[in-house]
């Protein structure tokens, strides 16, 4: 039976990478036009050889998500456009993961959206919103 951390970890390394750094752009830890850390930097804070950066920093790029300026490293795009839809591409992916497990487990639609406002009326009690 495969749990949800071992389908990370049998994604290849590159992916998971291409996975942290979307993380990482959608919590706010990079901005858009931000330098991004140097292919050696990332792999020695990672623990992964430098060419696994560089496959990951390669998707990101021909995705749009970052460029590169010769001679002074990767950046963050600048098209606040593009983040926006990289947050609502992740939202739509852990949704539908939800939806789907929600679904294995026999929960229909009408259960799975009182279960949700359920979660969001205590979320707002305890904040105190």
């Amino acid at each position: 039976m495969r749990t949800d951390r071992r389908k990370e970890e049998s994604k290849p390394i590159y992916k998971q990478i291409v996975h942290y750094i979307h993380t990482e752009i959608v919590t706010g830890t990079y901005e858009a036009g931000d330098k991004l850390l140097s292919v050696r930097e990332l792999a020695t804070k990672l623990e992964v050889n430098p060419t696994t950066i560089q496959r990951a920093y390669a998707e990101l790029e021909e995705a749009g998500i970052i460029f590169t300026v010769r001679g002074t490293g990767k950046y963050l795009t600048e098209d606040k456009r593009r983040i926006e839809q990289l947050e609502n591409d992740i939202a739509k992916q852990l949704t539908e993961n939800f939806i789907s497990e929600m679904s294995k487990l026999g929960i229909n639609k009408e259960k799975i959206i009182a279960w949700v406002k359920k979660v969001e009326e205590v979320e707002v009690n305890v904040s105190g919103k």
